[in-house]
């Protein structure tokens, strides 16, 4: 899972602006699976204090990556 948030890290904001509208529709994904879950709730990095740390710092990112701003 933190691979994830360093690829995003690393070029979530270049992705945005190659892609544009798909990047921002893969990143709500990425968000509605670590935020309510999918399949029937369960949440990208599972429930133990590892998974939660990561969805944290997913989130962080995709958030950085929204609002334009470098991490």
């Amino acid at each position: 899972m933190s691979s994830c948030a360093a690829g995003l890290e690393v070029l979530g904001l270049e992705a945005k602006s190659v892609w544009g509208q798909q990047w921002i529709k893969m990143l709500a994904l990425i968000h509605e699976g670590i935020t309510t879950g999918y399949d029937n709730g369960k949440l990208i990095g599972g429930e133990a204090t590892e998974g939660a740390a990561a969805r944290t710092r997913v989130m962080v990112a995709l958030e950085n990556i929204m609002n334009g701003a470098q991490s």
